[in-house]
């Protein structure tokens, strides 16, 4: 339900825009989006640039760092980093 997929999304702090259709008809595989980009696991991470272009379908781990450092350059240093 979407109440449920919002308490989800709430108690794991997921910082990126989750999808989830008011239509029932449109949930899970029956997503028009599955099909479009051949999903094949729910929930899939797309990484999209400022442009809003797909980037990464795969992108996990150390690829998806340096795909982000692609798009954004180096990360900026945190307080703890200073202190180090």
């Amino acid at each position: 339900s979407e109440a449920k997929a919002t308490d989800y999304v709430e108690e794991n702090a997921i910082p990126w825009p989750s999808i989830f259709p008011a239509e029932k008809d449109q949930r899970g595989w029956n997503h028009p989006l599955v099909s479009y980009y051949g999903i094949r696991g729910i929930p899939t991470a797309i990484l999209v640039d400022a442009d809003g272009r797909v980037v990464s379908m795969n992108a996990r781990g150390r690829a998806l760092r340096e795909q982000l450092r692609d798009l954004l350059g180096e990360p900026a240093e945190t307080e703890e980093e200073d202190e180090g």
